[in-house]
């Protein structure tokens, strides 16, 4: 097997130059560039990528922080990252905090080892980007980023998209729309949970229909809570006839328990779902959702990642990915 050696031996330059034709070709001269190319491909040389990483200083791996990846959002999200990496010569490490700040902050001091270049965090944890701004770490943001702060980071507009959605229950007729929000805590602030709140009250008011409180449910993302939001539903004197929930998972949850007591979707009560993850076509009834763009998120936000570890400008550091509204037969009109 050929080696770095034979290569300059038989390019008739030296070893920095066959480096330098790898890691940088610009620096070269025409005539050495094609000696060089042409040894390569006599001798059907590959260079090692781990001895080509030691010397620019980088790992070639890049690590994703998140909580929690039972979420198959989440996971198809990390999929399309994982891809995206893969494409530009990186490897993917896989860090799960479960919401744990000591394990976050011990996977920021492995990176700030140089076990990987930097890291996407699909997390609204502020110490992970904190840390990384203090240490010079490269990172991006990935769907959840605090809206107050110009930090690099990929996602929708959630407050958009939930008030697109419940505008659109609005249309079909409801007025008595009840919201089940995500995860939210004083130690999880999720500005996911807030936004897509948000947007629900926004739909309302703009069509001048109070917000019932009784109707605000607390989920936690998991089917469970939609089932513990059905319910408290079915236990209400005066039920809603819609309802928006913020995520797909809890909208199944919901209606597994609503049609458990005998109710129907959508006749009795139609049900929206948030991020059309792959089931939710297969869902009993199919879901009516907010569909983000699940594999332009990933890649998005990998890409702008790999750009900063090179050190690529970053003109656009907060990127917003259009979402679409999907109709199926949880919610029709």
């Amino acid at each position: 097997m050929a080696n770095i050696n034979d290569v300059a031996r038989l390019a008739d330059v030296s070893i920095a130059s066959v480096s330098r034709f790898f890691s940088k070709p610009e620096l070269l001269s025409k005539k050495a560039h094609a000696r060089i190319s042409e040894a390569v491909a006599a001798l059907n040389y590959h260079p090692n990528a781990l001895a080509r990483n030691l010397l620019r200083s980088r790992s070639g791996n890049v690590m994703v922080l998140v909580n929690d990846i039972t979420n198959p959002f989440i996971s198809q999200v990390i999929t399309e990252a994982d891809k995206a990496a893969q494409a530009r010569g990186y490897s993917v490490l896989l860090g799960i905090t479960h919401h744990c700040a000591d394990t976050e902050e011990k996977y920021i001091e492995q990176i700030r080892s140089k076990v990987a270049d930097g890291f996407l965090q699909l997390s609204a944890t502020e110490r992970p980007m904190q840390l990384a701004r203090e240490k010079n770490i490269p990172y991006v943001n990935l769907l959840e980023c605090p809206p107050e702060q110009d930090l690099p980071s990929v996602q929708i507009d959630n407050i958009a998209a939930a008030f697109d959605m419940t505008s659109m229950l609005i249309a079909m007729g409801h007025r008595d729309i009840a919201c089940l929000k995500g995860e939210f805590s004083d130690d999880y602030p999720s500005p996911v949970t807030t936004d897509r709140v948000q947007g629900f009250c926004r739909a309302l008011a703009a069509q001048h229909i109070d917000v019932t409180p009784e109707w605000m449910l607390q989920g936690d993302y998991s089917p469970a809570s939609g089932v513990a939001a059905a319910q408290r539903i079915l236990s209400m004197a005066h039920r809603p006839s819609a309802v928006f929930c913020a995520n797909d998972y809890m909208a199944f949850g919901l209606i597994r328990g609503l049609k458990d007591a005998g109710f129907r979707v959508p006749e009795d009560i139609a049900v929206t779902g948030f991020d059309d993850i792959d089931i939710a076509l297969f869902n009993n009834p199919p879901l009516t959702t907010v569909s983000q763009p699940i594999e332009q998120l990933g890649w998005t936000a990998m890409e702008m990642l790999i750009d900063i570890i090179e050190g690529e400008e970053i003109v656009d550091k907060r990127r917003r990915l259009a979402h679409k509204l999907i109709l199926r037969g949880s919610a029709s009109k």
